[in-house]
């Protein structure tokens, strides 16, 4: 059994090799450093490399160049002043006037603590890049993973879509005249099912408009299939350009409002669903809100759902969306925001 290493203990005994390899060679080039220098300078030393790295993560984002050099080089400044400082305190405490009596002896002193923030910087930013490129290279495989998951698991969808479809269609026109309403809900989930198995374009996206004639395809089987009034207040607006063409992830739309009908109460007068699908110069803005079942976990069975859909929007979408719900007592709320 593999047996892998907590990162701590890793920090740990990386720390542990570097100050023992550092101290091996400052007692061999006899450069006269008293060993109660050791344990201030090297104590000092770890804490600056991790808030190198406390800074990095939390300030870099976000910030331009400029800003971050100025960072990097305030923090080099403040410990190289802190080593001075804790050279000049170790020479009185330890009563030797010797290590920094001179000019020419301050100056190389000055000029080892300038060397050392500056490669302790170095250091921190190396640790720092190399990290962030690991993380980014297990996000591109797992995204990966997930959209060849995904088109795995629509090639097994679409095993063979035409014999349910030619039954259907041959249901459908048997009982037309006889049974028109059962007609017209086998002529929906016809087209339900044709949109929902054929393949989108190579990019993987659908006009938003056929995306957008889907979902009230659907809703209007629902509302043949249960039998009665569905409480919802629809606002669509959606005017593009001539030259526009806005184009969005097949069924993405989709699941995030079938749940509602797993999970909602769209039925009921005093609750009416909400629906708003606004789209202006390439930004989609997606709100739903509905009152929930009582006594249904509706974040907890809608995580999948949910999770598939940030996971196709961040392969699609990096960095240019964001996908909210809010999961209240008796209210579900979700807001989407989408750079086309």
């Amino acid at each position: 059994m593999k047996m892998i290493l907590p990162t701590w203990c890793i920090h740990v005994i990386c720390i542990s090799i570097f100050i023992l390899l550092e101290s091996i060679v400052i007692i061999l080039l006899g450069t006269g450093v008293p060993t109660l220098y050791f344990v201030p300078y090297y104590a000092t030393a770890v804490g600056y490399f991790y808030l190198n790295l406390y800074l990095l993560e939390h300030f870099w984002k976000g910030r331009t160049i400029l800003v971050a050099l100025m960072i990097i080089g305030i923090n080099i400044t403040l410990y190289f002043l802190l080593l001075t400082a804790l050279a000049h305190w170790l020479a009185y405490i330890l009563h030797d006037t010797t290590l920094l009596d001179t000019p020419i002896k301050r100056s190389i002193s000055n000029g080892r603590n300038l060397y050392r923030s500056i490669y302790l910087m170095e250091i921190s930013i190396a640790y720092w890049l190399a990290r962030r490129l690991i993380h980014q290279i297990k996000e591109n495989h797992q995204l990966r993973i997930g959209k060849l998951e995904q088109e795995i698991a629509y090639l097994r969808a679409q095993a063979n879509p035409h014999l349910a479809f030619n039954i259907l269609n041959t249901v459908q026109a048997d009982i037309r005249q006889t049974q028109p309403e059962t007609a017209q809900i086998l002529a929906l989930l016809a087209d339900d099912m044709l949109y929902a198995y054929t393949a989108p374009e190579r990019d993987g996206k659908v006009p938003l408009e056929k995306e957008i004639a889907h979902i009230q395809h659907y809703f209007e089987l629902q509302q043949l299939r249960l039998r009665v009034p569905l409480y919802i207040d629809w606002h669509i607006d959606v005017k593009p350009q001539e030259d526009d063409i806005w184009r969005i992830p097949q069924l993405i739309l989709h699941t995030l409002l079938e749940n509602m009908f797993k999970y909602g109460i769209l039925t009921h007068p005093d609750y009416p669903a909400e629906i708003k699908l606004i789209c202006i110069d390439g930004l989609l803005h997606l709100h739903t809100e509905n009152k929930k079942v009582q006594h249904t976990p509706f974040e907890s069975r809608y995580a999948t759902g949910l999770s598939n859909v940030r996971s196709r929007l961040q392969y699609y979408y990096p960095g240019n969306f964001t996908l909210t719900t809010c999961d209240e007592d008796n209210y579900f709320i979700l807001e989407l925001l989408v750079h086309l």
